[in-house]
């Protein structure tokens, strides 16, 4: 098992990284504070430089690293896999130590419902806890798949090793392809987890604010349910968005089951105006209506949000002109 040596300032700290591991999982699951993102390649914020010793990327022309970074030798953590032992340099930050240890699960497939035209609702169950916290997200692991695919829960972590999630299916997408099309109910895979920071926060008397975007109701229900069961919850305030009704109609009524009676707001909108003849709600960019209807009170909240990437820097950009602090702000770049 390759040993890695970490130089972080004037620190060292030296891991053990299995050969099943990335990088990236191995400093996780050894408790240190590695800093990322995605675990996908996209967003860059695991990128580190390599000191000594052999590494190789799972994906060599991963959109995380830029060409400056290709020619300082950098790499991705969550797709670097160590040849021999090794040293790298990064900064490490104690911000991404979990309270609860990444492990890799063996589960099993329980079930695959349509939900929308492209989003399904997958079961799985596992032996142990499902053991996270609300907003998180695991790795699926498919056999014949090559690189594992990032998913959040949308249930709640609970005793009995049940999981499920909101996937939405890429048309063409490995992963997709194979869990819904090839993939029985009863088979094995793998998960591996829990990751994210976009979790939800100790209770405190700020409402809270949920934005989401296709499958990004997914983590958004996980933290409308876990609210829903506490006696003191804040004020909660859910709002969905799509480019068809289609694409929220359907969420809706999930999200209302979620959220329970404390609920403050239930907001949706879609943007696609010629395919919204027949649909009631507003019709529009879904940051534009959170900021018509909250506003200068959007200072108040702690915000959670998940959707596609350009829904989430519509809503990044919203708010840093309403002048909401980032530290109320949680997202996970996907």
């Amino acid at each position: 098992m390759p040993k890695i040596g970490i130089e972080s300032g004037r620190q060292t700290v030296t891991i053990e990284c299995g050969l099943d591991e990335t990088l990236l999982s191995a400093g996780l699951r050894s408790g240190i504070g590695f800093p990322y993102e995605c675990c996908s390649g996209i967003c860059g914020s695991c990128r580190f430089e390599i000191a000594a010793g052999e590494i190789r990327s799972q994906w060599p022309d991963a959109p995380g690293l830029s060409p400056r970074d290709r020619r300082l030798h950098r790499q991705l953590a969550c797709q670097s896999r160590p040849l021999t032992d090794c040293v790298i340099r990064l900064r490490l930050d104690p911000r991404y130590i979990s309270a609860i240890r990444r492990r890799r699960m063996t589960g099993v497939l329980r079930s695959i419902e349509p939900v929308t035209h492209d989003i399904r609702r997958v079961t799985v169950s596992t032996g142990g806890a499902a053991a996270f916290l609300p907003g998180q997200f695991v790795l699926f692991h498919i056999p014949d798949v090559a690189a594992p695919r990032a998913d959040s829960m949308s249930s709640t972590p609970n005793g009995e090793g049940a999981w499920e999630f909101y996937i939405k299916q890429i048309p063409g997408g490995e992963f997709t392809e194979a869990l819904f099309n090839n993939t029985a109910v009863g088979a094995s895979l793998g998960l591996e987890g829990p990751y994210g920071m976009a979790y939800l926060r100790p209770a405190s008397d700020r409402p809270v604010l949920c934005v989401a975007g296709g499958s990004g109701i997914s983590p958004m229900l996980s933290i409308a349910r876990a609210l829903a069961r506490d006696r003191h919850t804040p004020p909660l305030y859910f709002y969905i968005g799509g480019r068809a009704p289609g694409d929220v109609s359907a969420l809706l009524p999930i999200a209302e089951a979620a959220c329970g009676a404390r609920t403050h707001h239930l907001g949706a909108a879609v943007s696609d105006a010629v395919s919204a003849a027949d649909w009631n709600g507003e019709i529009g960019l879904i940051h534009a209506l959170v900021e018509r209807d909250l506003a200068a009170r959007l200072k108040d909240f702690n915000i959670y949000l998940a959707g596609p990437p350009p829904m989430v820097q519509a809503c990044l950009a919203m708010l840093s002109r309403r002048e909401v602090a980032a530290d109320r702000v949680y997202y996970d770049a996907y």
